[in-house]
């Protein structure tokens, strides 16, 4: 099987997630599966690099503010058997989503915490409560209508 994987967290990120995409990647590769990943530069399992910016909450992690064109054309070009993406409200989900619907390739979308959840937890300015909450609508919820799952 020919795999798309896009995320944000890889190594040397310190955090749970990346841990989790590099294994993820490497049990995939072990099982005889062809993975591309695209990740944040400066990541050396990143096959091709997306885009990112250091997260003003959390140093040791980053956000992606790719632009997704060379993205979507390789989705385009590269007839992979599915897309993994990691942590949905990257920036790139929307278009990647889109594009990988047009040319009928499925999507999975594994996610690591509930981010209502989370929100409720951690958040007490009610504007990023409100933004949190559409983040999750429309880039998490209403648009991803394939396969979403939360690891465990």
């Amino acid at each position: 099987m020919k795999i798309l994987f896009i995320t944000e967290y890889l190594l040397p990120q310190i955090n749970g997630i990346a841990i989790r995409c590099e294994n993820m990647i490497r049990n995939f590769r072990k099982l005889g599966h062809t993975v591309v990943v695209y990740g944040p530069q400066g990541c050396p399992t990143s096959d091709k690099k997306l885009i990112c910016i250091t997260n003003p909450y959390y140093e040791n992690s980053v956000i992606s503010v790719d632009p997704c064109i060379e993205l979507c054309r390789d989705i385009f070009e590269n007839h992979y058997d599915i897309i993994h993406i990691m942590s949905p409200p990257a920036l790139f989900c929307r278009p990647v989503i889109r594009v990988a619907k047009f040319v009928n390739i499925p999507v999975v979308i594994s996610n690591e915490v509930n981010l209502l959840y989370y929100r409720e937890q951690y958040l007490n300015n009610e504007k990023i409560k409100q933004l949190m909450t559409y983040i999750v609508k429309e880039f998490v919820s209403t648009s991803i209508r394939v396969q979403p799952f939360i690891c465990s």
